[in-house]
């Protein structure tokens, strides 16, 4: 009997993702949703990042490549992975504190997650906020919400286009390479 349960739990389970899963082709069909393609990439060759606070001090190069269907009522779903470095002298690690305490070394955060479009990182107008994600860590085991609290805003612009250096910061930095692409296919 408990089997018979468990499997009428699994089926539910499977059936309820089956039928969320496809709403967003469904909503992005009838309201002009889009398929953005967004990478990110930051390099910086000293730990002030030439006085920018661009990454933390102990990141030097970060690189996201994120993915997101947007359901053009403000929604989207996305993929991402972000890269990290951490440069040498901490402990080599890789968890959901890779933004708050040094590390060493290489760190890979693979993830998917929800959210919506609003405005953003320095009054961008069209940026993608994360409200709930699962992520994992140099291919260790999924975690939920692995950067609570959200909503957070990703600083990945909704909006097509080349961004520059100062595009996004404002101003060139010695020592500081930093750019976007944004690419948009209406679905």
């Amino acid at each position: 009997m408990r089997i018979r349960r468990r499997l009428m739990s699994a089926a539910i389970l499977v059936l309820t993702l089956t039928a969320s899963l496809a709403l967003p082709g469904t909503a992005s069909a009838a309201h002009n949703g889009a398929l953005y393609r967004v990478f990110t990439y930051i390099h910086c060759d000293e730990p002030t990042c030439g006085g920018s606070g661009v990454l933390p001090r102990w990141i030097s190069t970060l690189r996201n490549p994120f993915v997101a269907v947007t359901d053009g009522e403000g929604n989207f779903y996305h993929r991402a992975k972000i890269y990290t470095w951490g440069r040498s002298g901490h402990r080599a690690r890789c968890d959901s504190t890779l933004f708050d305490k040094p590390f060493s070394g290489r760190c890979v955060v693979s993830d998917f997650g929800e959210g919506y479009v609003a405005e953003g990182c320095g009054g961008v107008t069209r940026d993608f906020w994360v409200t709930s994600e699962t992520a994992r860590f140099n291919g260790g085991p999924w975690k939920v919400d692995p950067f609570a609290p959200y909503p957070i805003d990703t600083c990945q612009y909704a909006m097509p286009g080349h961004y520059s250096e100062v595009d996004l910061l404002g101003q060139d930095y010695a020592g500081v390479t930093a750019y976007m692409d944004v690419s948009r296919e209406p679905r």
